[in-house]
């Protein structure tokens, strides 16, 4: 996946919107400031819109960009923005009805980091064809989630071994795919 990722916070905890810039995946999650790290690592988005005190080391990840602008913190802004990507109509009394459509009620901080992300592409060379072809906000929920931090996948060789020989990770002895699409 190409992710483009945005975070948008609060005292404790933050909200993270992830794009996938060639296919228009969208995805919103919550999670304490403490995790952010291990959330990323998993990802590992293209780039990271960074708005407000939350620090990255930058020689972690591929791309930060750390942007200082005008954002949207109201449900009420947000809803409009979704309303106009989405094309939902409803009643202009309820502006966070666009919000209840798409069912992102309970995740204020990921729709907050959403929105802004959305105005982002909006306000950059980004063109069309993008805001176009985003699919609804699928929500990852770190509840339903097996978590295991990144120190645990290097002991358990999910993915990459520590030694030199890769066909010793978990992934390569059960991937015994023939075809490029099974590998995948």
């Amino acid at each position: 996946s190409n992710y483009f990722a945005r975070t948008y916070e609060n005292e404790l905890a933050l909200g993270i919107a992830l794009v996938d810039v060639s296919t228009g995946a969208v995805k919103i999650t919550e999670l304490m400031k403490e995790d952010l790290d291990d959330f990323l690592n998993k990802v590992e988005p293209a780039e990271i819109l960074v708005c407000g005190t939350v620090s990255l080391n930058k020689n972690q990840y591929k791309t930060i960009s750390v942007k200082k602008n005008i954002e949207l913190n109201k449900l009420s802004s947000c809803g409009n923005v979704l309303a106009h990507i989405y094309e939902i109509d409803g009643p202009t009394s309820n502006p966070t009805f666009p919000i209840a459509v798409l069912g992102l009620e309970k995740w204020r901080l990921g729709t907050l980091a959403l929105s802004n992300l959305i105005n982002h592409f909006s306000s950059t060379d980004y063109n069309s064809s993008l805001l176009k072809k985003l699919s609804k906000p699928k929500i990852y929920d770190g509840i339903k989630n097996l978590k295991i931090p990144l120190n645990g996948l290097r002991s358990l060789e999910i993915f990459d071994p520590q030694s030199t020989d890769h066909k010793e990770s978990l992934v390569y002895v059960l991937d015994q795919c023939k075809t490029a699409m099974g590998k995948r």
